[in-house]
């Protein structure tokens, strides 16, 4: 059975890599949607699908349903398969875009391997999933899809595999897989009829068979089209515009208004009379001849009514086959071209009407249009076509080219001249002379077309050109009044860069109308782009190894066959496969990672104005030294470490914890500071301190977090990371006293720097009171010896409290800040 256009998700299960599980398993379509729905292929609330030596312990809620955990029983490395073919709808010579999201289960997680078999593009993957820093109370469906290829099926090809294989540490969980049909959006004008177009001509006319929004042309969408009189965007039939798009008038079978009847024609001696009135109002006697009546010469307005009596002048009416007052002929018929016109008058050329025998008629009395006072139209010139002049220079021959050139001589002297302007010699003689005598005359065959400036029937207009839009149409059409220019109609109008006629996104023109380019922030769907991240290069999802948009546009990831540093690869020899040097995370391949592990010790409370520092502690648990040892420290806000802030502080200096000079640099493009340790030796600990400065007045009240990473060259990054966190405090500088040393006792104004920030602030109030059994001491009778206790201090080591024990210490500060 074959599906077309469906997106398939497919829920996957995770393995345990503490054991030997291998698992294949066939998907199933649950349920048949309509076309363009998604099909959800989900096997995983049941372990029944399931085979070898695996324990179902636990659920936890995925993207769909419960997807449950496994927990193997016996050593080894597990894998899951799925292999979806023709029953799972996935249909040949299609192009699908992979995506995956998963859930973490466990923090020490990594290597988690997604890999897509099959399809005429080979292999896709593996995608190597770094787990560790997931947070793991987080629900797959806030996760975003990560793309990581796209496959093409055909008919040989039509299976494709999902392997799901758990890394070297902890328990993987994989929670969905996406096949999504790589379809464009259907675009009007590139031709092709695609979605819900009703047809797809190629351009942006909007007057032809097919309108700029590509739609089918019809009577009633306000445009005037071809064959159409009038077009008023209406289904009314009782106005000026009936729904056929014709110019209504009497005989047009439409009563409208001031209409009595309308029988569809123009006779008048029927019910309906070529007025559109109805013969019930006929009234004889009124003076009037109306249908029917035929009036005597002697009794004519007194009431009677005779037949077929001549009539008077003021009584006569045209087409009772009586010629009566002013009438030239009656021929008692509705025929306008014979030899008597509609109007009783005998036929003549210049009345407007072709007759029989009769080339024109335009009714005027100009002899140098396109019809002749004769009615006649004018011939080509002499001897062909090819005489015709194009004496106005607009590329075309029209009646306005019409053009006589006489060659006239002075014959009242010598009858010659010399040759020169004006005169020609025709002859060649040197001479003009009588028989120089010369006539062109530039005719052309003088049908009327569209664009010769002159409105002839049945043109509606002719403005001298074929444009659109200015009122009258390529085809001599009066326009509707033209509409006020607005991005959106298709029309590339003033301060306009692009009009596509629609308000949508990706397209290559903008809801602003102008033109979408590399760096917008707008990915161009019409294949120019595959990302667009703003003109700055940005990481997609939170997967390694990781995918980025460069500045062009497109995507930089491990295996396209470029080391690119700020995606942390080490290598990139263009596959994504392990044991040839460069692995699957595009990093150099050694026998053994380092072993390292890293603490760090960060100041509760940042002061705005003031300096920190912050210390890293890196430690080397292996056996061999480690050379050119890599911290990088970045700040952010939130539980994603990947939305790093571009130095919230500043970088002052570094050292080590022996106080030897630390090479560091902040890196601005990348957000973070890179230190290199030059050796940490084996079962060693090196201490590296950051003095960094806290800005003024920024951040205020706000937690900032921090994360440092550990690496060597030559190995994968993040061989150990560790996270801190502090908040932001702003206060002024009255709130801030130089730290004083000196030891303070009663009624001693000095402070003491108690949280050790260099500085005497609100945070560092301080009150001491020396209490026996919580009541304060200056209420005590003296002497009164009591046995010391947990709330008050035995100053003389007598084993009691007494006067003599009398102890207070207070912080003084700005009593300003002390509230």
């Amino acid at each position: 059975m074959k599906i077309p256009r469906r997106t398939f998700l497919l829920a996957v299960m995770f393995l345990c890599s503490l054991g030997a599980l291998g698992v294949t398993q066939n998907a199933v379509i649950l349920g048949q949607a309509a076309s363009l729905q998604p099909i959800i292929i989900d096997n995983s609330d049941s372990d029944s699908n399931f085979g070898g030596n695996f324990t179902q312990v636990n659920s936890v809620r995925g993207f769909r349903g419960n997807l449950a955990y496994i927990h193997s029983s016996v050593g080894g490395q597990g894998f899951a398969k799925w292999t979806f073919g023709d029953e799972s709808g996935l249909q040949q010579d299609m192009l699908y875009d992979v995506l995956i999201t998963y859930k973490p289960f466990r923090q020490n997680v990594r290597d988690a391997k997604f890999t897509i078999f099959g399809g005429v593009m080979g292999q896709v993957g593996p995608i190597v999933v770094d787990q560790t820093r997931m947070d793991v109370t987080m629900r797959a469906e806030n996760f975003d899809w990560l793309r990581i290829g796209t496959v093409s099926t055909s008919f040989t090809h039509r299976q494709i595999e999902v392997q799901v294989e758990a890394g070297a540490m902890g328990t993987t969980l994989a929670d969905a897989v996406m096949f999504r049909p790589n379809i464009p959006e259907p675009v009007c004008g590139n031709g092709r009829q695609e979605g819900d177009e009703q047809c797809d001509d190629g351009n942006t006319v909007n007057i032809d068979a097919c309108s700029s929004a590509c739609q089918s042309a019809r009577c009633g969408d306000w445009l005037l089209q071809q064959g159409e009189q009038c077009d008023d965007g209406n289904q009314n039939n009782a106005d000026a515009c009936s729904n056929s798009c014709r110019v209504a008038h009497c005989g047009d079978a439409i009563v409208q208004a001031g209409e009595e009847c309308d029988d569809g024609n123009r006779e008048m001696n029927d019910d309906c009379t070529n007025q559109c009135r109805t013969v019930a109002s006929v009234v004889c006697g009124n003076s009037i001849c109306e249908a029917n009546e035929r009036n005597s010469d002697i009794q004519c307005g007194t009431g009677m009514c005779r037949n077929p009596k001549y009539c008077p002048a003021d009584c006569a009416v045209c087409g009772n086959f009586i010629r009566e007052g002013m009438e030239q002929c009656d021929d008692g018929n509705q025929i306008d071209t014979d030899a008597c016109s509609n109007a009783c008058q005998s036929a003549r050329c210049g009345d407007e009407v072709v007759q029989q025998g009769e080339q024109c008629d335009d009714g005027n009395a100009s002899n140098s249009d396109s019809c002749r006072n004769d009615c006649t139209r004018p011939s080509r010139s002499g001897h062909n076509s090819a005489n015709a002049l194009d004496v106005n220079a607009d590329g075309r021959i029209s009646v306005k080219d019409y053009n006589v050139i006489e060659n006239h001589l002075d014959t009242a002297g010598s009858g010659t001249a010399p040759a020169g302007p004006p005169y020609l010699d025709t002859n060649n003689d040197g001479f003009v002379s009588p028989i120089d005598s010369l006539l062109i005359i530039n005719w052309l065959n003088a049908h009327a077309t569209c664009g010769d400036g002159n409105t002839t029937s049945p043109e509606q207009c002719d403005d001298g050109n074929t444009a659109i839009g200015d009122g009258c149409s390529e085809i001599c059409r009066q326009e509707p009044s033209p509409a006020r220019p607005y991005c959106g109609n298709g029309t590339v109008d003033p301060d306009e860069q692009c009009d596509d006629g629609n308000g949508k996104h990706g397209d290559g023109c903008s809801p602003l109308c102008k033109t979408e380019v590399c760096g917008d922030n707008i990915v161009n769907n019409r294949g120019t782009e595959e990302c667009d991240t703003g003109g700055r290069v940005g990481t997609v999802g939170q997967s390694m190894p990781r995918v980025s948009c460069n500045t062009q546009c497109s995507y930089d990831f491990c295996g396209d066959g470029v080391a690119q540093e700020y995606n942390l690869e080490q290598c990139d020899d263009g596959n994504r496969m392990a044991g040839d040097g460069c692995d699957n995370m595009c990093h150099t391949e050694h026998a053994a990672a380092p072993e390292l592990s890293i603490r760090t010790t960060v100041p509760a409370t940042l002061i705005s104005g003031t300096n920190v520092e912050y210390l890293f502690q890196v430690t080397n648990n292996g056996s061999e030294d480690q050379e050119n040892v890599t911290l990088v420290s970045y700040f952010f806000e939130g539980d994603n470490a990947y939305n790093r802030i571009a130095s919230p502080l500043s970088f002052i200096s570094a050292r080590l914890g022996n106080g030897d000079f630390l090479s560091c640099a902040y890196v601005a493009d990348q957000k973070f500071i890179r230190c290199t340790v030059p050796i940490v030796e084996a079962g060693n600990t090196r201490s590296i301190v950051l003095s960094l400065g806290v800005p003024a007045n920024e951040y205020c009240g706000r937690t900032l977090k921090n994360q440092a990473d550990l690496s060597v060259s030559g190995y994968p990054d993040s061989l150990a990371s560790v996270q801190g966190q502090t908040n932001v405090r702003c206060e002024s500088a009255a709130c801030r006293t130089p730290m004083l040393t000196q030891s303070v006792w009663q009624n001693k104004p000095h402070a003491l720097d108690v949280n050790g920030d260099s500085f005497v602030t609100a945070s560092d109030l301080l009150a001491i009171d020396n209490r026996i059994n919580n009541t304060p001491m200056s209420y005590l009778p003296l002497p009164l010896p009591k046995p010391a206790s947990e709330a008050s201090v035995d100053t003389d080591g007598n084993g009691y409290f007494t006067n003599r024990d009398r102890l207070l210490f207070i912080n003084y500060i700005n009593a300003g800040c002390m509230q």
